[in-house]
């Protein structure tokens, strides 16, 4: 019994290792892909936006932004086009403030302002990890 039972103990420790192999190869890999973004990923993320928007939640608003987060605007006024740009905490910052303001302007008025997105474009990065939307 002492011959099996030690190589029974080591034939359990490869099998172990190779087990531990196999799920750390597989976390990495479910980690690579749920990290890769598609246009789905891209609809659910603004719908969120929507909805939070809706609620003048603007902690959760807040919270979907990346710490490397920029926002750049860009719309064409009466002197032509105007550009804005803000990082993440300048756009919470604002959220906030857009947020309480125009729950005032509702709790005044009774009015439910609708909010909604159209997305003309969504273009991933060959990477997948970026995308940019035309709204």
């Amino acid at each position: 019994m002492g011959e099996y039972g030690t190589a029974g103990a080591a034939m359990k420790t490869i099998i172990a290792l190779v087990l531990l192999l196999l799920l750390a190869l597989g976390a990495y890999v479910f980690s690579v892909r749920i990290s890769m973004l598609d246009e789905d990923m891209v609809y659910a993320y603004y719908q969120d936006n929507i909805n939070a928007t809706r609620g003048f939640d603007a902690k959760k608003v807040c919270a979907m932004y990346d710490k490397s987060f920029r926002a750049i605007d860009i719309s064409q006024g009466p002197t032509g086009e105007v550009r804005l740009s803000m990082n993440r905490k300048q756009a919470c910052d604002a959220t906030r403030e857009s947020f309480e303001m125009l729950a005032k302007v509702v709790k005044a008025s009774r009015v439910e302002p609708e909010f909604k997105y159209t997305i003309e474009t969504v273009t991933i990065s060959p990477d997948r990890k970026q995308a940019t939307v035309k709204i």
